[in-house]
């Protein structure tokens, strides 16, 4: 029978959470810096053994200075790297530090042991139950073994809580043999676990879908460079929407994202004084055409971005910014998770018809300037062709973020939202 005070206890965790999770929206809210930990075994240190560009053991400058890390080398860019470089990217330098507390062969119980100490943090991604589930080199009493997993996550979560940070748990991620039927319940277990303690739980097996095999990981385990880089480009796309961790914001086929800040999430990096801002353009007021309900944009003053992260459970989907610039000199630029390589699931029938039909197209971007005067607004008249020509690409289900930067020293530029279609609907 479980006694009073510890009841009173497993009811206090899932309010340090809610607590804890709120203290850090209040710090985002308020422009103030945030620490951030990524905590897990050999995926979150980085390891890779095989690949031309590996480094020494320790090389990622967010591994902790004092702490001792394995003495496997490092792939030449971990995810809480990149992590922080494309924190550094949505925030702007110094707002967002980002810590590995990553150990190779860690499993969750050794976990806890090894990072006990309080790293003052505000956020926790914590990654573990590769090892726990499939690793014969652990000890055999943890080996395999789901229930003492789930025990032990739990009083890791705990630790965590009582650090006061807030906690984002990522499932244990696929590899390039994926047939391990045990590693599924343990991702399923800590699915429920997170609803024990409020915590959310994301799948991080579609980070890397799309992507060949060869081209992402090290080994049969392992990533490489850009593997690891696209994972965090995924955890980065989860921060910018951390607002809307507990119901992110899915889009689908046949949408108009209007501007908002409330809707999804977002996050912002400014200029000084000048930043993004909601605005009534009073260029649209009497432009019964321009297809916007509202005629609310968003204003991207000089230097200044917008990061909204989103969610689809499509594949092939087409964003079309709509935008104008009203001053030659003005630049806009888009991104799709940060212009890393993306993922392509275009079936071979489409990449046939796309390119016998339409030799005129340019690959689908997951970048995009434009420069000078420039209005993409009323699409009304505008041939698939040129769509196509000035779209981004979400090729797969899944995270993504979309960076909207004016890179430019002026500051009339306005986007008014994005037009979502598949991309069949286009070449059909």
């Amino acid at each position: 029978m479980i006694d009073r005070h510890e009841q009173r206890n497993q009811k206090g965790y899932p309010d340090k959470q809610i607590t804890n999770y709120a203290k850090l929206l209040k710090k985002i809210v308020n422009n103030e810096p945030i620490h951030i930990v990524c905590q897990g075994d050999s995926m979150t240190y980085g390891h890779d053994t095989e690949s031309s560009d590996i480094r020494p053991k320790k090389s990622d400058p967010t591994c902790e200075e004092a702490a001792t890390y394995p003495e496997h080398e490092q792939a030449g860019k971990t995810y809480p790297e990149a992590l922080q470089e494309f924190c550094n990217m949505m925030y702007g330098e110094g707002k967002v530090t980002v810590t590995n507390r990553g150990y190779s062969g860690d499993w969750a119980e050794m976990s806890k042991k090894r990072w006990d100490t309080n790293p003052q943090a505000d956020l926790h991604f914590l990654m573990l139950g590769t090892n726990d589930a499939s690793n014969p080199f652990i000890p055999l009493q943890v080996q395999k073994d789901i229930v003492k997993y789930v025990e032990d996550m739990g009083k890791l979560i705990e630790q965590i809580l009582d650090f006061k940070s807030a906690i984002v748990l990522l499932t244990p991620p696929k590899h390039s043999i994926d047939d391990n039927l045990l590693i599924v319940a343990y991702r399923q277990a800590l699915k429920l676990l997170g609803k024990k303690y409020t915590i959310p739980v994301i799948d991080s097996t579609e980070f890397l879908e799309g992507y060949p095999i060869k081209y992402v990981q090290s080994d049969e385990v392992h990533y490489n460079t850009k593997g690891y880089t696209i994972f965090a480009a995924k955890v980065a796309s989860l921060l910018a929407g951390i607002s809307h961790v507990y119901d992110y914001f899915t889009i689908d086929s046949n949408q108009l994202m209007v501007p908002s800040f409330t809707k999804y999430g977002v996050a912002m990096k400014n200029n000084n004084s000048k930043m993004v801002t909601l605005e009534e353009h009073l260029e649209y007021i009497n432009d019964t055409d321009s297809g916007i309900p509202n005629k609310v944009v968003y204003h991207i003053p000089s230097r200044t971005s917008l990061t909204i992260s989103l969610y689809t459970n499509r594949q092939n989907l087409v964003l079309t910014p709509l935008f104008e610039i009203l001053n030659k000199q003005g630049i806009i630029n888009f991104k799709v998770d940060f212009g890393i390589d993306s993922g392509n699931s275009l079936s071979n029938d489409l990449l046939y018809i796309h390119t016998k039909n339409h030799n005129s197209v340019k690959p689908i971007k997951n970048n995009l300037t434009f420069n000078g005067i420039t209005s993409q607004v009323n699409l009304h008249n505008k041939e698939s062709l040129f769509i196509l020509n000035n779209s981004l690409h979400l090729s797969t289900k899944g995270f993504y973020s979309i960076i909207i930067e004016n890179t430019s020293l002026v500051d009339e530029v306005y986007v008014s939202g994005f037009i979502v279609k598949t991309y069949e609907s286009y070449i059909s």
